[in-house]
């Protein structure tokens, strides 16, 4: 995964998202619509062939780079849940 910045205001940030797809976009975008203090979280998907997704973050306060960095630390503390709970319920 790359990432390159496409645009950066005190409120907003614009990310490309170079090599991943729906299926970590989203997990972004749903982590960063829990936080009280994001107002917009989405990303843009484009052409499947000719573009790479964008993460779109919109703040009513606070750092927007702030929310993505805190987002990405939720998601990685969930899947680490899911690995312990996945190991103990296959007895490994």
């Amino acid at each position: 995964m790359e990432l390159r910045l496409i645009n950066k205001t005190d409120k907003r940030l614009e990310l490309e998202v170079i090599g991943e797809n729906d299926t970590l976009l989203n997990l972004l975008k749903q982590e960063l619509l829990a936080m009280p203090d994001v107002e917009v979280a989405t990303y843009i998907m484009g052409h499947p062939y000719l573009d790479n997704p964008a993460l779109v973050v919109e703040m009513k306060k606070g750092k927007p780079e702030t929310a993505v960095k805190n987002a990405a630390k939720n998601a990685r503390e969930t899947l680490d849940k899911l690995d312990d709970q996945f190991v103990k319920a296959m007895g490994l």
